[in-house]
């Protein structure tokens, strides 16, 4: 059964942002001076741009086929947070490109997997299914950031710090949608177990893989010591999400069986209020129109997500 929220019936803003990236300004170690941590923080970077597009074309392949005014609209939302978020990302991966680490060719490394490589040999309900489970892992980070009252994210650059803040909340604001879209186009629990197999097995060897590459800069990385440092922080900040992680696993599972709309509602004021500490980043915001797909009420009724007409 589909859990409602406080802000579960809200139209999720698509801000433009525009952060203005400076290289002269970032720090060499993006995360707490720390070589190991950064290398983990860039190779996240490097691979959002192309999966975010990952996503969007997910839940792109199934705009059309939304007979749901609301759930259209917030689809719509998704695309949009999404895409920026995807751009934003690549104008920072520039920065540290240019400072000589191998963020560009990580991205590509990105590319081939998402969207070379799974977009083209998937079926789209296991798009849909493998961008749920991406969308859960992000809403995590993003519950565990604010809930810790951002104590985490102080360790980064402030640079790095701003734009990473504002991405988590929107992963917060849209963490239901794909879900929402799955459940309404299929809902399968064997699909959906079956896609967080095959992106967990993909993903995780890939990421590793780059932060190696990011070590085996000249003169980026600190020593064993300090690595061991920063990768045993980031391994205990992830084993202290388990049980969530682990409660996508449950077939009942939904995006709103944690509720986060009281932490949402304040940090949205904290960020994006009238002093929001991000307010000044902003430079557009959409709010995409629910529009009624059905003229005549008494002809046509929504039944269970289907447009059925009435006799």
């Amino acid at each position: 059964m589909r859990k409602e929220t406080k802000n579960d019936s809200e139209t999720v803003p698509i801000r433009h942002m525009q952060f203005n990236f400076d290289e002269s300004k970032a720090a060499k170690y993006c995360w707490n001076n720390n070589s190991w941590g950064s290398a983990y923080i860039l190779t996240f970077s490097a691979f959002i741009p192309a999966g975010e597009r990952f996503v969007v074309e997910a839940v792109r392949a199934f705009r059309d086929e939304i007979q749901d005014p609301e759930l259209k609209a917030k689809v719509t939302s998704l695309i949009g947070q999404e895409a920026t978020h995807s751009r934003v990302h690549a104008e920072f991966n520039e920065i540290y490109d240019l400072k000589g680490l191998p963020v560009k060719a990580m991205a590509e490394m990105s590319e081939k997997i998402y969207l070379e490589y799974l977009m083209p040999n998937l079926p789209k309900k296991t798009r849909l299914a493998i961008a749920c489970a991406i969308e859960h892992m992000t809403a995590l980070m993003a519950e565990k950031s604010f809930g810790d009252n951002l104590k985490d994210m102080d360790m980064f650059d402030t640079m790095a710090r701003d734009f990473l803040v504002w991405h988590l909340l929107e992963e917060l604001e849209h963490k239901s949608i794909a879900y929402d879209l799955y459940e309404y186009v299929d809902g399968s629990y064997l699909h959906r177990m079956l896609a967080l197999f095959l992106i967990v097995s993909v993903s995780v060897p890939a990421g590793l893989y780059s932060v190696r590459q990011f070590l085996k800069v000249p003169g980026f990385s600190q020593g064993k010591p300090k690595n061991r440092k920063g990768s045993t922080y980031f391994r205990k900040n992830f084993f202290s999400m388990y049980p969530k992680l682990f409660a996508y696993l449950r077939p009942s599972f939904h995006p709103n069986d944690s509720d986060t709309s009281a932490m949402l509602e304040q940090w949205r004021e904290n960020l994006f209020g009238q002093n929001g500490t991000l307010s000044h980043s902003v430079t557009k915001i959409i709010f995409p129109k629910i529009t009624a797909m059905v003229a005549e009420t008494d002809k046509a009724t929504l039944d269970n997500g289907r447009l059925v007409a009435q006799s």
